[in-house]
């Protein structure tokens, strides 16, 4: 932190992603400089097992996170379930501060594409897979796909996983893509999953996942979990995902059926896409930015 500081005293504006960075501005007392809520951080710690509820440590982030709420001078969230949050524990006049500008994707490279063939029904794992996810659902989700037609579920991460094994168990195909690639190989999927711990609480309320921007954009539904920011509330407006509230057989058993429902219907493609123009486009979410640093600097 106190290096931090030091790199940022002076600077006409700091743009401080997450509250480590933001304890930097407010140490190096910044005249002008915006808290980037990337998760409520120190509930993402407990909910990951890095942070002992209740331990010192913990009451000195939670004074961190007051202190950058109350100091900046502007705040972004990834999502808008973010913001009741924030006001709930720092008051109404730290939400009026805030501002969505969610992760996003290049439309352009991530391009509208129509499916593979239908057979098998390809499923994508894609990202760096930390203890948020639910790996145990999604393979089960997939296991549940495949009792209803032929299945594959395929997982892209930059690096070995915890759930290595039992992924090779499920017979998903585990694999790397550069960057670049990722256009080319989501869309070469039919859906793409996302479901994250259920007891994960309100750590997820400030979380957006990139993937999902990436899938949608290609015209790939999602499968996500209740409580993962604003998906489930924008995949239900566009019919264009599933939402997962329990990760039972029985659920994800309906949660296949509902997948496969999607999957058949030839607009789902066009709806996806709408979804990731209105709220996932990269030039919107830069001129939010830039309004937002704007506003700050006069």
């Amino acid at each position: 932190m106190a290096r931090g500081a030091r790199a940022v005293r002076g600077a006409p504006l700091v743009h401080a992603r997450s509250d480590l960075p933001a304890a930097s501005a407010v140490a190096a007392r910044s005249p002008a400089w915006l808290w980037d809520v990337r998760s409520f951080w120190a509930d993402q710690r407990i909910a990951l097992g890095a942070l002992r509820p209740g331990s010192a440590e913990e009451r000195v982030l939670r004074r961190v996170e007051r202190a950058a709420a109350r100091r900046c001078g502007a705040i972004i969230t990834l999502t808008r379930a973010a913001i009741p949050v924030l006001a709930d524990r720092h008051g109404p006049d730290v939400a009026a501060k805030a501002r969505v500008v969610t992760t996003c994707v290049d439309l352009e490279r991530f391009a509208l594409r129509p499916p593979p063939d239908p057979d098998p029904v390809r499923l994508l794992l894609s990202g760096t897979l930390n203890a948020f996810y639910d790996v145990p659902a999604m393979i089960g989700l997939a296991r549940a796909v495949a009792a209803l037609r032929p299945a594959q579920l395929d997982v892209l991460a930059p690096g070995t996983t915890p759930w290595h094994a039992e992924l090779e168990a499920a017979g998903a195909e585990i694999g790397r893509a550069s960057f670049s690639e990722m256009p080319d190989r989501v869309a070469a999927h039919h859906a793409g999953l996302s479901i994250c711990r259920l007891d994960a609480g309100i750590s997820l309320a400030a979380a957006a996942p990139t993937k999902l921007g990436e899938f949608l954009a290609c015209g790939r539904p999602v499968v996500v979990n209740r409580g993962l920011g604003d998906m489930a509330e924008l995949v239900a407006a566009y019919d264009c995902g599933v939402t997962v509230d329990d990760v039972g057989p029985a659920a994800l058993e309906a949660a296949a059926v509902e997948l496969c429902r999607l999957l058949d219907d030839p607009g789902v493609g066009e709806r996806c896409r709408a979804l990731a123009e209105a709220h996932f486009d990269l030039d919107t979410a830069v001129a939010s930015l830039v309004t937002a640093y704007r506003t700050m600097t006069g």
